[in-house]
């Protein structure tokens, strides 16, 4: 009896190990972008309101829809309720079982794994100022002033991490360039993203907050953008170089292309989202003097420049990046479709279907080998800084843009996952069919195991690896 007991623990111990294991970045990357996906549709209708479009009573994409607010919100607190289980589940697994915790392929080095730990502190002050900025635009007017001070706290003890990442960010790459390791921009990248990050956040805290408090958080997010100009758009500007260079020999060249607009695009949002609400704050502390209205409205227009400008630029690379993806896909298509035509060059029903096999093969490699989070993140961020265009400039230019760039999120996030479950599903009733057919359930186990493992793909980080 004791042996069954020991046995029993042992399994349920084994069978929690490899749950823990299953607790990793990308349950932070998702998080991150539902919270942002959540955002960009409720900043949509924020953005319809400069225009004067004579809407249906049952438009549902007005502000006043139902189905607009019960999206949001689900999404919203579906990203945020993933982010308060990951944090408890990923403590557990480095206090439980740490050596499962994946370490850098590249250097074994103890730099290479404390890069990697600032990676990881970057995802998550990422995806905790994203929830922060979501969750400001949710919250019940009666409940504002007792959820402010505790978000305020929030923000500014990420803030603080991520002005402490930035500045250790920088001699780590120096160290790293000058020891010739050939440090990746991407991974550097997303230290600095956490600053840009934050001070965008900013402009959805302000509504919640006193004019005294909304001013003086205002002044600290111009710090932080100031802070991380130059480093983003240099990393930025290394890492689209990178990008071009290495972009054809890698499985997702799309994600691979148009991973410099995430980083871009929270640094054009947040100059544009800080000027907006500089008018507004700053307008209304008016007395006496009238230097605080000038002052907000400086910031607005130079805000607006500045947006015009960067947005311009992040437009230019977007149809750049997908017009060097689609080359490279026709040009693996045409690799596919001569290896299909040189395995019997005579037959003409081969001939025939081969243009048919190798677009359904294409078609499947990309939707399985897709890294969601690496392609969403980038375009969302892009669809925001779009919509705040869009606003600013009321240019309906822009916000045809911005559907279309939240039509490709959407079919993206619905496509991937259901092309995935499909091929899951597929290979788990074929192995259950070998199994009934043959009767062998020794090796038909490991059949299971296998495919299991070779239909399990991951969703993809935010940054290259």
């Amino acid at each position: 009896m004791s042996d069954a007991v020991v046995k029993r623990v042992r399994y349920c111990a084994a069978a929690v190990v490899s749950a823990l294991n299953l607790v990793d970045e990308q349950w932070l990357e998702s998080s991150t972008v539902l919270c942002l996906y959540a955002l960009v549709c409720r900043k949509y209708t924020w953005a319809l309101q400069a225009f004067d479009i004579e809407k249906p009573v049952n438009d549902r994409w007005s502000s006043e829809s139902n189905w607009v607010v019960l999206f949001v919100t689900v999404l919203s607190y579906a990203g945020i309720a993933l982010l308060l289980l990951f944090l408890p589940l990923y403590l557990l697994r480095l206090a439980v079982c740490p050596r499962t915790i994946p370490r850098n392929t590249e250097s074994n080095s103890s730099q290479g794994r404390h890069v990697q730990q600032m990676r990881l502190v970057g995802l998550l002050l990422v995806s905790v100022l994203t929830a922060l900025s979501n969750f400001s635009g949710l919250v019940d007017i009666t409940l504002a002033p007792l959820v402010a001070d505790l978000m305020l706290f929030l923000w500014k003890c990420c803030a603080g991490a991520a002005s402490l990442l930035a500045i250790v960010a920088v001699p780590t790459y120096v160290f790293s360039a000058m020891r010739r390791q050939h440090p990746q921009a991407s991974l550097y990248s997303l230290m600095f993203l956490p600053t840009v990050v934050a001070s965008a956040a900013t402009s959805d805290l302000t509504l919640i907050l006193s004019l005294n408090d909304a001013s003086k958080l205002l002044g600290m997010s111009y710090a932080l953008w100031g802070m991380s100009v130059a480093p983003v758009l240099s990393f930025a500007v290394a890492h689209i170089r990178y990008a071009i260079r290495c972009f054809g020999g890698s499985d997702s060249p799309l994600a691979v292309l148009i991973g410099p607009l995430g980083a871009l695009s929270q640094l054009t949002l947040s100059i544009m989202a800080l000027g907006l609400q500089s008018r507004r704050v700053w307008g209304d502390i008016v007395g006496p003097a009238t230097a605080p209205l000038l002052l907000g409205e400086l910031a607005m227009a130079a805000g607006a420049i500045l947006g015009l400008v960067l947005w311009a630029a992040l437009l230019a690379w977007f149809v750049h990046s997908h017009v060097l993806a689609i080359i490279c896909s026709y040009r693996q298509f045409q690799r596919d479709q001569n290896h299909y035509l040189q395995q019997d060059p005579t037959n003409d029903s081969v001939n025939s279907s081969t243009a048919r096999m190798t677009w359904q093969y294409a078609a499947g490699q990309c939707l399985l080998g897709m890294p969601v989070c690496r392609v969403a993140y980038p375009l969302a961020s892009f669809a925001l800084a779009t919509l705040y265009f869009a606003r600013i400039w009321t240019s309906f230019g822009a916000l045809l843009c911005s559907r279309f760039i939240i039509a490709y999120i959407t079919l993206l996030l619905l496509l991937v996952p259901l092309a995935r479950t499909v091929y899951f599903g597929k290979h788990c009733v074929v192995s259950l069919i070998r199994i009934v057919k043959h009767r062998n359930t020794g090796d038909e186990d490991l059949d299971i195991y296998s495919s299991l493992q070779t239909s399990t793909v991951t969703y993809g980080t935010i940054a290259d690896n």
